[in-house]
Parts: structure tokens; sequence; C-alpha cells
């Protein structure tokens, strides 16, 4: 399993597998960050943010 996040802008995607399950936009300003549930065992390995092309491209 792999999850791959874009962000360009104002726009925000999120794919997993392979998959697109997560196209946004945002108006206001933020950051990234990685939660998980206290009682839960997760592992985050290999992760990059890299440029989406322009909305219309």
């Amino acid at each position: 399993m792999s999850t791959a996040v874009g962000a360009c802008g104002e726009r925000f995607a999120i794919s997993y597998d392979g998959k697109l399950v997560v196209d946004a936009t945002f108006t206001e300003a933020g950051g990234v960050g990685l939660w998980t549930k206290a009682d839960s065992v997760t592992r985050f390995d290999r992760i990059s943010i890299t440029p989406l092309p322009a909305a219309g491209n």
C-alpha cells in the first residue's frame, strides 16, 4: 500500500494505492501534519512532497 499527497497553490490531492481519493482546494494558509490515533500502530516512511501541476493544465 502507498499513499501520495500533493499540493500546488490552493490545490491539495491525496492518492491511495494509485487511486485519487481527495482533490480539494483551500483558500486559507495552513500546514502539513501526520496524525494517528493514540491506540494505533502506524509507520510513516518515504514521505515526500512534490508539486502538482496548476489547475487546468
